[in-house]
């Protein structure tokens, strides 16, 4: 229902009372601007608490960030003090890569020489597979007679067993032979002394054995004397002197000088045994062919050529062998049994 409007309270109070009024009039009186105030009022107010916000945040970032420059600057002056400090190490370390590089170009050429012994290597590693080859070949042999050995083992264990029944047997024996042991060692009481009278008896057969091998000895050697000068007369040779006994370390006996049927001087050399043997002609040989042998009988005056003899009361058939062989003669009682080569 419409109002009738009378005067300026009228309006103020439809005003007042009627908001779609109020907006129409609004409408009318407000441009579109002032309409829309309230709300960029309010939306400035929102922003102007956000900026209040974000300034204190600002500002608590602000003080942050103060106390971070004051701690920058403490690090700046430690950085600077620790550039310093890189800087006379950097100096340092230039010389050392200096060095280094000098060591670089010496590993270099070391490293030329590596592969020159690295090329050898690989040489000696392609004949070392080949002997690794081998080996393998070998170690497969060994297996096989590893194999064999541990069968021969077997059967040596079944030996050893048998064995140690053998020796308890043996222990057994032994206690029987400790016992006829004891019953023996009186028994050598008895036999010491009767060793003591044998020793007594001994010592004085040696004594009698020495004067008879001085004997028999002497007899020898005049037998030689005989013999020797009869034989080289049977042989055609002119006797120049007597034969004469000679000691060079005991190995020549007799020595005779006789002169050739052609006048060639020489020397008959003899060594006299009992019973000469195979080893007493080989001897004989060696002397005349040891050259200080020879020295000391030239210095004797007895020099080449020589015609050696051995003498044997007994002759052996094997002495014969071996004088035939060295080119020793050999006599005998009897005579000449096989003549001699000279000897230059």
């Amino acid at each position: 229902m419409a109002q009738e409007i009378r005067s300026a309270q009228d309006i103020i109070r439809l005003l007042r009372e009627n908001p779609q009024f109020r907006d129409e009039v609004r409408r009318y009186v407000l441009s579109e601007e002032l309409l829309s105030l309230p709300a960029l009022v309010r939306e400035l107010a929102a922003n102007v608490a956000a900026l209040a916000e974000a300034q204190r945040r600002s500002e608590e970032r602000l003080s942050a960030l103060e106390e971070r420059v004051i701690r920058l600057e403490d690090a700046v002056a430690a950085l600077a003090e620790a550039q310093r400090r890189s800087e006379e190490r950097l100096s340092a370390l230039e010389e050392r890569v200096t060095r280094l590089e000098d060591a670089v170009a010496a590993l270099a050429e070391a490293q030329r020489r590596s592969e020159e012994r690295l090329s050898a290597l690989e040489e000696r590693v392609t004949r070392l597979e080949d002997a690794v080859a081998a080996l393998a070949e070998a170690q497969r042999r060994s297996e096989e007679r590893l194999s064999a050995l541990e069968e021969r083992v077997a059967r040596l264990e079944e030996a050893h067993l048998r064995l140690e029944e053998r020796v308890t047997f043996l222990e057994e024996r032994m206690l029987r032979v400790e016992e006829r042991l004891e019953e023996l060692s009186r028994a050598v009481v008895g036999l010491q002394q009767a060793v003591a009278d044998l020793q007594r008896a001994v010592a004085a057969l040696q004594k009698e054995v020495g004067t008879l091998a001085n004997v028999v000895g002497g007899s020898i050697e005049t037998d030689l004397d005989d013999v020797l000068p009869y034989v080289m007369r049977q042989k055609g040779y002119r006797i120049l002197g007597e034969p004469q006994p000679i000691s060079l370390d005991g190995e020549v006996d007799v020595v005779l000088p006789v002169q050739s049927p052609d006048g060639r001087d020489l020397w008959v050399v003899a060594e006299a045994k009992v019973r000469l043997r195979r080893g007493d002609v080989f001897h004989l040989a060696t002397q005349l062919a040891d050259a200080q042998w020879r020295e000391r009988m030239q210095r004797a005056g007895i020099v080449p050529p020589y015609l050696p003899y051995a003498y044997g009361m007994r002759v052996y058939p094997d002495a014969v062998t071996a004088a035939e062989t060295t080119g020793i003669g050999v006599l005998s009682p009897r005579g000449e049994v096989l003549a001699p080569k000279e000897v230059s």
